[in-house]
């Protein structure tokens, strides 16, 4: 029974990660624009101003994912299966 859990809690971690999240960052940046440029009709991001915005989020999180993986690596912290 645990290992069901934890692939329950993986495949929602996944879906918070992979698609709730970029939605929630998408939304509050449309928000933002719209505070920044009042409340008029053409106030919306460009789709090429968030995708640069999408790729510099992603680029971020996987150099530390990376940088996290050096460092446990050089100190030989392996996850041991329970």
């Amino acid at each position: 029974m645990p290992l069901m859990r934890r692939t329950a809690a993986a495949i929602l971690a996944t879906a918070a990660l992979c698609l709730a999240l970029p939605w929630g960052v998408m939304v509050a940046m449309v928000a933002y624009s719209t505070v920044l440029n009042g409340n008029n009709a053409g106030a919306e991001l460009r789709l090429g101003e968030m995708l640069n915005w999408a790729a510099l989020f992603q680029i971020f999180w996987a150099l530390r994912a990376g940088w996290l993986l050096y460092r446990n690596l050089r100190r030989r912290k392996f996850a041991q299966a329970s």
